[in-house]
């Protein structure tokens, strides 16, 4: 029975996708081992792996942070240099001790793939996001390159903690990961791209004997049960496990969406004030959270950040959106949805813009026609047994028994 070791930064939309998988392995006879932030304990447990809990600086970045710093790719590099340095002193050892025959970790985890180079031991990546393994920076668009040397101009300082960090990996490990946007791509040998080809750029450049694109990997726990209330269409806005601490994004939907004859569903998160949510008009249902995948079953509509996660869920389910991007990579998704015609990338979230991208998506087929398009198309993708069988040939090139 070979045995693997899984690490994955503590965040839902680079869990989730791991999920399916791990079960696969379990079910298989695989022993899996998976590193992970308390919060996450539990989900995974479920699959059957073993737990081993570590806490990270990323942990208080998801939780605290995410609405100022995690809004920048280069805060973010800094901050995953940072819990890098930190956790690899902590982990190092224990991995060693479990001798794991190889080591699957999430394609911004580059603490998994310093654990992978320093102990010898094989890896495979996940992606749960865009893959830049086929062209590198000269296919990224332009105009979000350019918002990253926006960015990078107005936070310098979060460069100079990123290389800071990354001298005391050098230092302590003799490991460099270079400039800090390499950190967003800690790819090896094998890696396997969790979503939809239709979100990759550059899929036709894809070394096919490296790059493996498996579809959305959905967990099913998620389907969980949901309690349907009253009748009529149902408008679902989440923004998700990470930006949803945005007052003024509630109230603006409150505005849009309070005099209208549709029953609207808000996932609001943990960390948005009682005092915001306590105006919600009498037509809004608030809830902590719901189960996602069955919620957009019944979904006219979904206000969503566009988190790949958010959107490989909504289009598994052929539920048209209204997208409101808020950091990094959501910004693609959203042009991407848009631009296949099965949402509205609204870049000014007022009540007004809101109010008028909902009711067009209700009243106007096309969108609704072309979200259940790609719902066969993401649907037919979607493959565990992909990605296990890859995983096989992985170990067999290997000698993994």
């Amino acid at each position: 029975m070979a045995r693997a070791v899984f690490l994955s930064i503590p965040a839902y939309g680079h869990i989730n996708p791991t999920l399916p998988i791990v079960s696969g392995l379990v079910a298989g006879g695989e022993q899996v081992i998976y590193y992970t932030a308390p919060a996450f304990a539990e989900k995974i447990g479920v699959t059957g792996a073993e737990i081993r809990i570590v806490s990270t600086v990323f942990d208080r970045l998801i939780e605290e942070a995410a609405m100022t710093r995690g809004r920048n790719a280069f805060s973010v590099a800094a901050a995953v240099m940072e819990a890098s340095v930190s956790i690899l002193g902590r982990i190092l050892d224990s991995i060693r001790r479990e001798k794991p025959d190889y080591i699957v970790h999430d394609s911004l985890t580059i603490y998994g793939q310093a654990v992978s180079r320093l102990l010898d031991i094989p890896a495979v990546c996940t992606v749960p996001t865009v893959c830049w393994g086929g062209g590198g920076v000269t296919d990224v668009p332009i105009w979000f390159a350019l918002n990253m040397v926006r960015q990078g101009l107005g936070t310098v300082h979060e460069i100079a903690r990123y290389y800071a960090f990354s001298r005391r990996l050098r230092t302590r490990y003799g490991i460099d990961f270079g400039w800090p946007l390499r950190v967003f791509s800690s790819y090896e040998e094998l890696s396997i791209i969790t979503t939809s080809r239709i979100f990759q750029p550059n899929a036709d450049k894809l070394d096919r004997r490296k790059f493996l694109i498996a579809g959305p990997m959905l967990a099913r726990a998620e389907e969980g049960s949901f309690k349907k209330q009253g009748d009529g269409k149902l408008v679902y806005v989440s923004l998700g496990t990470v930006y949803n601490n945005d007052p003024r994004f509630y109230t603006e939907c409150f505005k849009a969406l309070g005099d209208m004859e549709y029953r609207v569903l808000v996932a609001t998160g943990t960390a948005i004030s009682n005092r915001i949510l306590g105006n919600a008009p009498p037509n809004f249902q608030l809830v902590s959270t719901v189960p996602q995948l069955r919620v957009l079953r019944d979904a006219a509509v979904f206000v969503s950040h566009g988190g790949m996660n958010s959107v490989n869920e909504a289009l598994y389910q052929g539920v048209p959106m209204v997208l409101v991007p808020k950091a990094l990579d959501q910004f693609m998704n959203c042009r991407r949805i848009a631009e296949l015609g099965a949402g509205i990338y609204v870049k000014r979230p007022n009540a007004e813009n809101l109010r008028k991208a909902v009711e067009r998506i209700l009243i106007e087929p096309d969108y609704q026609r072309a979200a259940q398009r790609l719902s066969v198309q993401v649907r037919a993708e979607a493959s565990v047994e992909k990605a296990l069988d890859a995983i096989d040939g992985f170990k067999r090139s290997r000698g993994i028994g």
